[in-house]
């Protein structure tokens, strides 16, 4: 009688501190500093759960670190000194806070607030040639009428009464937007194999926005870098060309800039004018690169890859012309909405377009 009594006051006790740690976190109180020279945290969401899987990142160490399943999160070798913490992880966002490490350590509390997403879109194999789908809502009920645009291209289709859709795409490199008024729009990056073809599985969120933005001024200029992209000094990449690469944090991109100094390589994001470092970034959350080689910037030159320019099509040439393909003095002139240059990776532009 006694154990048992022992037992449920032991039980009630830890309880009673669980529920104190989540009240204390909801707070927004930072944990106990770890030791010197190292910065720590946790990381919740609104209500004081603690979550797990989030990118914690200190931009005046250009160092990441994940949180635990206990939400927390470490970093070492961290001189005394202010510094600037955020985070990321789908489906959540929060601004960066500012921490100051002193003899002691520093400690850092995150509080992160649920926003609305799409839902990932899902890619397989196929034995149809092109680009084929299925386009429907987050209750998975089929969308008739969206459309789909291949970017910097005149090719695009509508789906049927049962959701799907057909586009006779030749094999190469695309970054296709899929839009329906009143949802929100995806850029979905699709390679389309040379043996094969590619399916989209597509579900658009609701969204209380603009119906679309298939004539957007950032699609508007990646469209015309698209159709005018040198052949030499151009370089696209899908999601999954970055996972069959292996490339898992963009500062690995085949870049000859020197390994050191690539972290400090800054993308446009999503056509401008935000721009973020690049190991900051993580193939998770692209859906394409473009990365252009300035002709005079051989620190910034693209290194050889098995990568090559996609096959996007021309209004001109319509589904089946390769960028190398256009008129030469479509390659060399110049071009209005061009990537603007970034002083700590000279000599080479590159654009990141996020999955959402």
């Amino acid at each position: 009688m006694r154990s048992a009594t022992i037992r449920s006051a032991m039980l009630v006790c830890a309880v009673v501190r669980g529920a104190h740690a989540r009240d204390v976190y909801a707070q927004g109180v930072a944990p106990k500093p770890l030791g010197p020279r190292t910065l720590s945290g946790v990381v919740t969401d609104a209500g004081g759960e603690r979550l797990s899987d989030v990118d914690v990142f200190v931009a005046q160490l250009k160092k990441k670190a994940r949180t635990g399943d206990d939400g927390t999160f470490r970093f070492d070798d961290v001189r005394p000194g202010a510094y600037d913490v955020g985070a990321r992880r789908r489906d959540f966002a929060v601004s960066p806070r500012s921490v100051r490490v002193g003899a002691d350590g520093g400690s850092v509390y995150l509080q992160m607030v649920r926003v609305a997403h799409s839902m990932l879109s899902v890619q397989s194999t196929t034995a149809q040639r092109g680009l084929s789908g299925v386009i429907g809502d987050t209750s998975f009920q089929a969308i008739a009428g969206a459309r789909i645009h291949v970017v910097g291209s005149d090719a695009r289709a509508q789906t049927s009464h049962d959701g799907t859709f057909l586009l006779p795409l030749q094999p190469g490199r695309y970054l296709v937007e899929v839009a329906y008024p009143s949802f929100a729009q995806q850029l979905i990056g699709v390679t389309v194999p040379v043996d094969s073809g590619r399916r989209l599985n597509v579900w658009l969120s609701p969204h209380q926005g603009p119906a679309d933005s298939l004539n957007s001024e950032p699609l508007v200029a990646l469209s015309a870098r698209l159709i005018t992209a040198h052949p030499k000094r151009s370089h696209f990449f899908t999601n999954e060309d970055l996972v069959r690469q292996g490339i898992v944090e963009l500062e690995h991109l085949p870049l000859t800039v020197p390994i050191a100094q690539r972290g400090d390589c800054r993308a446009v994001i999503n056509g401008g004018p935000g721009m973020r470092p690049l190991w900051q970034l993580r193939e998770a959350d692209v859906a394409f690169v473009e990365m252009y080689s300035d002709a005079d910037g051989p620190t910034g030159t693209l290194r050889n890859t098995s990568v090559g320019a996609p096959l996007s099509p021309s209004k001109n040439y319509k589904y089946s012309t390769r960028i190398n393909d256009l008129p030469k003095g479509d390659e060399a002139k110049p071009r209005d909405g061009s990537l603007p240059r970034d002083a700590r990776c000279p000599g080479v532009r590159i654009g990141v377009w996020l999955r959402d």
